[in-house]
């Protein structure tokens, strides 16, 4: 759907130079970096200097495994990201970009005493069983927020009947969530410099999704034709002006929330988007995404219960627009 220039004019008015990087000709093609500088506060690249991703840090132990073992695990997957040939510099900046700092205070012999003064009985083998159980967040149920995530159906229908959508997505979005003390003690990982733990929160933590949709859903409260997916906020508009009104009002939230955004992911007066699996077209409803639909024909067989269960969640997922 083509935009008249005249209406493509009325964009953003207060930024009429810079309009033809909001709506280019070619949606796939969508550089607005001269727009970027005009909103350099919640696009700045603070979290976002090193695309290497920490993966080493999942905190992905299971019971079963030896201590031992599982640490020489770790250290063999923080090799896998180079993490030897940072310079210093390069490493100092890492940790910094990341939310990782030198443990300090984040020791957990304190929380160990405390276990021993309860039970004095205890041995060597239950004390590295404690000490994992405070490390592996991912796997600890005790920990998992009660928040609920919004189910598809009602973000999918909060976005119907709007001619004008925009997507917007934040910059390595936990990161840029801080953690309390007390939560960056258990937040302590290993590295060939030494022990290092992330003051903000991290991918694989269990709880993080519940925790950050919380945020997301405080910051947009009350926000007309805004909802948001975990890092995704969708902007919905019937008009272009009620549109425009809306993305004001979300970047102002944004901003009033310190956040940063991912310009090269943000899509901005669009006639469709992409969500949670289908393509939003304005008026006209939703429709399934046809590259989800490709992948199903393509799969094979489900021959183990993981496969099978992928093929349901994926099947299910299109269930109501079934011929």
């Amino acid at each position: 759907m083509k935009m008249s220039s005249k209406l493509m004019l009325r964009v953003y008015p207060m930024m009429l130079r810079y309009v033809k990087y909001v709506l280019p000709k070619n949606p796939r093609d969508f550089t607005f970096k001269e727009t970027v500088d005009t909103l350099t506060k919640i696009f700045a690249p603070q979290s976002s200097l090193f695309n290497v991703r920490y993966q080493c840090l999942r905190l992905s132990k299971n019971p079963n495994d030896n201590i031992i073992a599982y640490t020489g695990m770790v250290n063999e997957h923080c090799g896998h990201f180079r993490l030897k040939e940072f310079s210093e510099e390069q490493f100092r900046r890492f940790i910094f970009v990341r939310g990782l700092q030198s443990p300090g205070v984040a020791d957990f012999r304190i929380r160990l005493l405390r276990v021993i003064e309860r039970d004095t009985k205890l041995n060597v083998h239950d004390l590295a069983e404690e000490y994992q159980r405070l490390k592996s967040l991912k796997h600890d149920g005790r920990l998992v927020e009660n928040y609920p995530l919004p189910l598809p159906e009602g973000i999918l229908a909060a976005l119907n009947g709007g001619q004008y959508l925009s997507k917007i997505d934040l910059t390595d979005a936990y990161l840029q969530v801080e953690v309390d003390e007390e939560s960056k003690e258990l937040l302590t990982t290993n590295t060939h410099r030494g022990l290092w733990r992330y003051d903000r929160l991290p991918l694989g933590v269990k709880s993080a999704p519940a925790i950050f949709q919380q945020i997301m859903d405080t910051m947009l409260s009350g926000v007309k034709g805004a909802v948001a997916y975990l890092d995704d906020a969708i902007v919905v508009g019937r008009t272009e002006q009620v549109h425009r009104n809306n993305l004001d009002a979300v970047f102002k939230r944004i901003e009033e929330f310190g956040f940063r955004l991912r310009a090269e992911q943000c899509i901005l007066f669009l006639p469709n988007v992409k969500c949670l699996g289908f393509v939003v077209v304005g008026r006209s409803g939703r429709r399934p995404d046809r590259g989800k639909l490709s992948a199903i024909t393509r799969m094979s067989a489900p021959s183990v219960q993981a496969s099978l269960r992928s093929f349901l969640g994926l099947v299910n997922c299109y269930w109501h627009h079934r011929t």
